[in-house]
């Protein structure tokens, strides 16, 4: 018989929003996205809010300073963007788009009036209806009458859905399936028949809840109940519910919502946190060994928006998101054995591959090293012991000897052991000093970059050694940061203040090459050959690439998808992909976007600063990055990532002072100044709700200008006493398409932001 697959847990690293009107909520009872892209929040603090990933707006209620609670339970939007409320206070509401809102009217004694003005939840059914259910009965609207409310069993003592609370509904092929606090009710589309289930009698405690059905989905073909006993599902077989059986290690969760994972997977909101079971295999999943995901947290309502990102409502403590660790890069730490994990979850300044397999990595204070098998460790104190408080470069000799740049001198490892090396000092008859760089060519040359005194050039075997590039030492704190060698022989250097020098390895002198477009630019963070043609030189002032032919020079920047200007160093893994390490997290450079695309904490990176020598790609392509936090193992895949640019939408609009946002139709894309117009504000959002502080934007008005604002984060632009016509207002993102939203008279929008991957 074939099995099914099994199931693994997704791995979310939870926060809580710091905005402030969504970070002062209390109890969140739903949450849901429109078709424009806004994440909505059901409260019961400020009732409803609309949020763009940057700012909330009060949606019932703006502005208000009164210290009275709006209660919101749940809401829907139809098809046509209508908007429908449950209050827990306040009954239902109507909010058709393009007119005034319509209360429902409470009277127990009508039976096109709702039975109580507690509404508890809300559903739209596949015949065009939406389902009302308080907490003394059910009713529904025929969107084709929307204004027309008639309640299901009124007067029916017998029935049984009078006066029952409706805790939830939802709908298969056999009907409507209707959760209460008597059990669960099956009412066909036709609202003809009922059949009521009651779930397993289970121990509880609570005996006043023991035929309550908190929530009910119908999700993977199944249809699915919750209740203070735990998950139970519909089987066909025996017309009965079957509750899913826990672990002995997991004690039965007190369910108060379900909702729909990827794949196979139901997210579970209880009482005491948040749990995910496989509905395929009927097991529940574990996150670092753990069944509960979010503890001591009471979870009301679970959305998964359409990036994958995890909503939580809980009650008394707000808002959580979960954003998924996609694990396109995996903390090294969590491979070595436990006595030496925390050694390397430190700063990690260098990383080393040696041509015989094994990894070499200074963490903290400790010198790493892995065998060629990648299973077995050894460590070394270098701080105490040999008085190294930082090494700056880990390399290889042609005799396979491993050599160290450190602050306090050159070391090689002797049988895992440190040996000071003053041979290069003593021949130049310098004192001993710290060596920022390292580097040895394939002929035994040894290239050491002194902190302000240039370099050192030694032969070990021909016990020659001479100071080179002195002209640094004119300099207060000049020194090399990065040599590297091209496959024609050429070696490069760049320093801190002096800029790119180049030499003949058959000659001893180094030329500097001015790169004369530049003019902020002075030194250099690393320099990097590509196929003899070009180099990738790294700045403070973003990555410029420099034909060595044609002299000319080009700049990559945060316009092109960096994350920050501060470029630590680059590389090429074994793919050949181009990467950027910047002071906020490391960028690919994507050859058909023509742009970089950005990684964040979200990818599984415990920090975001990049150090600039701690990165190395090994033989066979294992590739790994140092961080402030440790070094970690990338498993980058582009052709499984989804670059998603996001959606651009007008989220605050102000007329002469007057706030217009909640009027506004993003379907419209216009905008009719008045007559009267003298001041025009237009907040724009990007949909972006993974890392929405990346977004950078610049924007025009086509109609008074044509040229661009600069890049900023600053999603607004504001206008004052325009003269009669058309504009076009266009935001634009990095090297994409325009996307117009058209305005008249203020006219319409485009986008341009950071590309995140979502796997």
């Amino acid at each position: 018989m074939l099995l099914p697959a099994s199931v693994k847990a997704n791995s979310y690293l939870f926060n809580t929003p710091t905005e402030p009107l969504l970070a002062r909520q209390s109890s969140v009872y739903h949450i849901s996205q429109d078709q424009d892209g806004f994440i909505w929040f059901g409260s019961d603090t400020d009732g409803l809010l609309r949020f763009d990933g940057n700012h909330s707006i009060n949606w019932l209620n703006p502005g208000t300073a009164s210290s009275s609670r709006i209660n919101i339970n749940t809401f829907i939007f139809t098809a046509d963007n209508d908007l429908w409320i449950a209050s827990w206070r306040d009954g239902l509401r109507y909010h058709p788009k393009d007119k005034s809102s319509y209360v429902f009217a409470v009277d127990e004694q009508r039976p096109d009036a709702l039975a109580s003005q507690r509404v508890q939840t809300l559903f739209k059914d596949s015949k065009g209806r939406i389902w009302v259910g308080s907490i003394a009965g059910l009713h529904y609207v025929d969107l084709k009458q929307p204004y027309t409310l008639q309640r299901i069993a009124f007067a029916e003592p017998e029935h049984p859905l009078y006066q029952q609370r409706i805790w939830g509904i939802t709908e298969s092929a056999a009907g409507l399936w209707i959760a209460t606090s008597q059990g669960i009710v099956l009412l066909d589309l036709e609202l003809k028949t009922t059949q009521r289930f009651f779930l397993p009698m289970t121990t509880t405690s609570d005996t006043a809840r023991a035929y309550e059905v908190r929530d009910i989905e119908y999700i993977n073909q199944t249809v699915w109940a919750a209740s203070a006993s735990g998950v139970f599902y519909y089987q066909q077989d025996c017309d009965c519910f079957i509750k899913l059986p826990t672990p002995s290690a997991l004690t039965t969760p007190r369910v108060n919502t379900l909702h729909p994972g990827k794949a196979d997977t139901i997210w579970v909101g209880a009482a005491d946190g948040l749990y995910q079971f496989d509905s395929v295999n009927l097991n529940w999943l574990k996150a670092d060994q753990q069944y509960n995901f979010l503890p001591d947290v009471d979870i009301r309502s679970i959305f998964l928006d359409k990036d994958q990102q995890l909503w939580l409502g809980s009650r008394e403590q707000g808002v959580f998101v979960g954003h998924q660790q996609h694990q396109s890069f995996e903390l090294l730490s969590r491979q070595l054995p436990q006595h030496l994990a925390a050694d390397a979850s430190g700063l990690t300044t260098a990383i080393y591959h040696d041509n015989a397999g094994a990894l070499w990595l200074v963490s903290q204070d400790k010198l790493l090293y892995r065998q060629a098998d990648k299973i077995t460790w050894q460590a070394l104190e270098i701080r105490q012991q040999f008085g190294i408080r930082k090494v700056y470069r880990i390399t290889e000799d042609p005799a396979g000897a491993i050599w160290l740049a450190t602050d306090a001198g050159l070391f090689r490892v002797d049988d895992f052991s440190l040996t000071a090396v003053t041979t290069p000092f003593e021949l130049t008859q310098r004192p001993v000093s710290a060596i920022t760089e390292l580097a040895i060519s394939a002929t035994g040359n040894f290239y050491l970059g002194l902190w302000q005194h240039g370099l050192i050039f030694w032969h070990p075997d021909l016990a020659i050694a001479r100071l080179e590039l002195t002209e640094l030492s004119k300099t207060s704190g000049d020194q090399i940061y990065h040599i590297k060698q091209s496959d024609d022989g050429t070696l490069f250097a760049v320093s801190r203040y002096s800029g790119l020098f180049s030499k003949d390895p058959t000659k001893h002198e180094w030329r500097p090459l001015p790169l004369t477009k530049q003019k902020l630019v002075d030194g250099y963070n690393c320099v990097l050959p590509e196929a003899d043609t070009f180099l990738w030189l790294c700045s403070e002032f973003g990555l410029w690439r420099f034909n060595r032919a044609s002299r000319e020079i080009s700049q990559y920047a945060i316009a092109h998808g960096l994350p920050s200007m501060f470029i630590s160093g680059a590389f090429f893994d074994n793919e050949q992909r181009f990467w950027a390490l910047t002071n906020h997290g490391p960028a690919r450079f994507d050859p058909e976007l023509q742009r970089f695309v950005s990684y964040s904490k979200h990818d599984g990176l415990p920090d975001l600063s990049m150090q600039r020598n701690s990165f190395s790609v090994s033989q066979d392509g294992e590739t790994l990055l140092g961080t402030a936090n440790g070094a970690v193992l990338m498993h980058v895949m582009p052709e499984k990532e989804s670059l998603k640019a996001p959606s651009l939408v007008i989220s605050k609009l102000i007329i002469n002072g007057v706030d217009h946002s909640r009027q506004y139709l993003q379907a419209s894309g216009e905008i009719e100044l008045p007559s009267s117009y003298r001041e025009l504000i237009v907040g724009y959002a990007l949909l972006d709700y993974r890392n929405p502080e990346m977004n950078t934007t610049r924007s025009r008005l086509l109609g008074l200008s044509s040229h661009w604002t600069p890049h900023d984060t600053n999603h607004e632009v504001r206008y004052v006493s325009l003269p009669p016509g058309q504009y076009t207002l266009e935001v634009c993102r990095v090297n994409a398409e325009i996307l117009p939203d058209q305005i008249h008279q203020s006219t319409p929008l485009a986008a341009r932001s950071a590309l995140h991957p979502v796997n």
